[in-house]
């Protein structure tokens, strides 16, 4: 499959183990000729990949414990839920799909999640890898 019809996947997560596990469950478990996948540690980068139309993938993994720069180090869910209702505000992303991908799971933040508009949240830990290639796959179905 060329690269251009490649189903493009951004995993935002600034923890590196997510990062490397993330990028090889889709190419142990999946097609790796189906898939690009992108990891980025900030939602600067995020921002820098999703402004281009070569690189702005079509399903965004976003961690919702970002810690930023290192001179401004916080633990703050508010930087990603602002970005997902950036996104989705956005008329030219607005069906980019959304999974939050997040440790955390209270009742309170999946629900502000899924008003501001993720199309999933996912609690890391809770899924087998083939369960994530699946979701994916079956986002994917549905923008045929």
């Amino acid at each position: 499959m060329s690269q251009n019809n490649k189903r493009k996947i951004l995993l935002v997560d600034d923890d590196e183990f997510i990062k490397i596990l993330f990028k090889d469950i889709f190419w142990v478990h999946g097609d790796e000729d189906l898939y690009d996948v992108k990891v980025v540690s900030t939602i600067e980068e995020a921002r820098r990949l999703m402004n281009d139309p070569e690189t702005c993938p079509c399903i965004l993994f976003l961690d919702l414990m970002l810690s930023g720069p290192k001179e401004n180090f916080s633990l703050d869910k508010n930087e990603s839920l602002k970005f997902l209702e950036e996104i989705k505000k956005d008329k030219n992303k607005k069906d980019i799909t959304i999974v939050i991908f997040s440790g955390y799971g209270e009742k309170e933040v999946v629900k502000k999640a899924v008003e501001l508009g993720a199309d999933k949240f996912l609690v890391k830990g809770e899924f087998l890898p083939k369960d994530l290639i699946q979701l994916v796959d079956s986002f994917s179905a549905k923008k045929k």
